[in-house]
């Protein structure tokens, strides 16, 4: 690398860490179509230079772009969860329904004493020196 190219790449470098804001005399020109294509041939010729370079100039192309889009964003800013953690009012609160009634009223499947009535009996098999199932 030359010492033009350090020099440039200590500048992108400045613009992406610094968050460098464009003055407003070029404001609506970079962020204008033309503006943007301008910044996007410059981000190509970097590539062509050094890729490192190209890398650079990509991220601070975008910094540069996205700063100047703020106002203009069609992408709408996450509004604050605040409003949305509210006591729930009067109207949300519906009657418990025939589903809800049933489920409730569900006996339970699971029982905690073992039947005694079952007449199981083990029986094994040769097991080849494996362990024994019934003493683990």
């Amino acid at each position: 690398m030359n010492i033009l190219e350090i020099v440039t790449m200590v500048v992108l470098v400045i613009i992406i860490a610094g968050g460098v804001s464009v003055p407003p005399d070029i404001h609506s020109l970079v962020g204008s179509v033309p503006g943007t294509i301008i910044i996007l041939l410059i981000v190509f010729y970097l590539f062509s230079v050094s890729p490192i370079l190209g890398v650079f100039g990509m991220i601070a192309g975008y910094e540069v772009i996205m700063n100047t889009n703020t106002k203009s964003s069609k992408i709408n800013p996450i509004l604050d969860e605040l409003p949305s953690q509210t006591p729930f009012t009067p109207t949300n609160q519906f009657q418990v329904t025939l589903e809800e009634t049933v489920v409730n009223n569900i006996v339970p499947l699971v029982q905690s004493v073992t039947p005694t009535h079952l007449n199981f009996k083990y029986t094994e098999d040769n097991t080849y020196s494996a362990a024994n199932a019934v003493n683990v």
